[in-house]
């Protein structure tokens, strides 16, 4: 990655000695190491996995159930929710479910992403991102075993 953070040296880029951006060495001149590195964990295998644990895929049946109510109390209220109590109440995620955009079987994910600056007088050059399950019941989907990386 650039020292900068303008690119990553993969794909298109991952033959180039130097940034085409801001001309920085790909490498450290004296360590012919790479001058910053980005690590991610893959969030479809821990998906996966969370899937095939009877106990913890129960738990990713809480926005189906709790979108089925929504509806019923839509339908039963003339349109109008007696509660607003999570985000599936929200009006943004009902159309995406009325639409067919997110289904019973899909996962509903959060992306939290935040720049910390680590040095005086330098712009932020460290990130930190956690996704959030959001099938998951509001007092499970914040504890730290749900967090992902």
């Amino acid at each position: 990655m650039c020292k900068n953070s303008c690119l990553a040296f993969t794909g298109p880029f991952a033959n180039l000695d130097r940034c085409p951006k801001c001309n920085e060495p790909k490498l450290c001149p004296t360590t012919k190491k790479p001058q910053q590195e980005f690590h991610t964990i893959l969030l479809g295998p821990i998906l996966q996995a969370l899937w095939r644990d009877a106990s913890s895929a129960k738990k990713f049946y809480h926005r189906r159930w709790k979108t089925w109510e929504i509806i019923r109390d839509l339908q039963t209220n003339s349109g109008n929710l007696s509660s607003y109590d999570d985000f599936y109440s929200g009006s943004d995620y009902l159309e995406q479910v009325r639409s067919g955009k997110i289904q019973d079987d899909d996962i509903v994910l959060m992306l939290s992403i935040d720049g910390a600056q680590l040095y005086a007088h330098k712009a932020s050059d460290c990130w930190i991102y956690l996704w959030v399950i959001m099938d998951l019941s509001p007092d499970e989907r914040y504890k730290k075993r749900h967090v992902l990386p």
